[in-house]
């Protein structure tokens, strides 16, 4: 029996958009380029950047096309724009389990070829996505088999209950989220530029916008399962969500005061890149602490996941699913 998946209609309407978004920035730097000594240069970079533009887009559209993933028996084919990859799955040496980019992935390896396989590439609904995560977890040999537990747990395979400290995020949401962060930017903006005169500070305000839609589109129509993260339920979270904000606003209020008396100083410039480096020095510090705490809490509960897991599926589904243990 062949079963084919293949790229979801989002990716067709991003490369249209795309190609339309090209031949109209390579049409406005025809028009509205100013005269000058660099002119012909000038509309040369623009002519390149919008040929690469129309290139990438070109692309997408191929892609959708053309791509496609197809299981025939013990076999997996995988077929991109311009590459064709054909694996037996009792062939696998080598297979580990990823849990980004959303969706998770499997990155496989044969005596001849590397493929990472990427399921959110694919429009699959939940139930065809756990069918081929299944089918691919029966087919590979278990003791090549790699990053399963973590892979289970932050994918929610086979899980049909919500997990306790689970609340439901909806577009709704996003709207209570942004309204505030829209008006808090704007007045931002507008204390900025009211000392500064200038306009270029109310550019956080599409930015935001954009964010609130692109969190809103990312967003099922009946929601999605997500954990809480409310100060109750992760004080680190809540924590580092504050220390951001006030880290953006200290950025928006140290460019409008360098931008007021930054020409007083003395070595102004330098005096600019220090401050720079020191801001995000700061944020990647943050983060980065951040980013170890939640690998170690998820790396924790995707253990007791599975030892549950385990416990419950009983002593010959463990047999199954167990690598041997290696050789003393």
């Amino acid at each position: 029996m062949e079963t084919t998946y293949r790229r979801p209609p989002v990716n067709l309407y991003l490369g249209i958009g795309s190609v339309i978004f090209s031949l109209f920035f390579g049409l406005v730097m025809l028009i509205f380029l100013p005269e000058g000594a660099n002119r012909a240069a000038r509309l040369a970079l623009s002519m390149f950047l919008a040929l690469m533009f129309l290139g990438a887009s070109a692309w997408i559209v191929l892609d959708y096309r053309r791509a496609s993933l197809t299981f025939r028996g013990s076999r997996m084919i995988v077929q991109g724009v311009a590459r064709r990859v054909e694996i037996d799955l009792a062939d696998v040496v080598e297979a580990r389990w990823r849990s980004e980019p959303t969706g998770g992935g499997l990155v496989l390896r044969d005596g001849a070829n590397r493929l990472a396989l990427g399921f959110g590439a694919y429009e699959l609904a939940r139930d065809e996505r756990e069918a081929v995560v299944a089918r691919l977890r029966e087919a590979i040999r278990p003791e090549v088999q790699e990053g399963w537990n973590l892979f289970a747990y932050k994918t929610r395979f086979g899980e049909t209950t919500p997990r306790p400290g689970d609340v439901l995020a909806t577009r709704a949401d996003w709207t209570r989220i942004f309204i505030p962060a829209l008006l808090a930017s704007a007045l931002l903006a507008a204390v900025g530029w009211w000392w500064t005169r200038h306009p270029s500070l109310f550019g956080v305000v599409p930015i935001v916008a954009a964010l609130w839609l692109l969190f809103r589109a990312v967003t099922p129509v009946d929601g999605v399962l997500a954990r809480d993260l409310s100060r109750r339920s992760d004080p680190d979270f809540a924590l580092y969500l504050a220390f951001l904000a006030a880290w953006l606003a200290i950025a928006v209020v140290g460019i409008a005061a360098f931008s007021r008396f930054g020409r007083w100083l003395p070595h102004s410039t330098i005096c600019g890149a220090a401050g720079l480096v020191a801001w995000f020095a700061g944020l990647f510090l943050a983060s980065h602490r951040q980013e170890r705490r939640e690998a170690r809490r998820v790396h924790e509960a995707a253990e007791l996941a599975a030892a549950v897991r385990s416990q419950s599926e009983g002593p010959s589904s463990r047999t199954a699913h167990t690598p041997p243990a290696p050789a003393s």
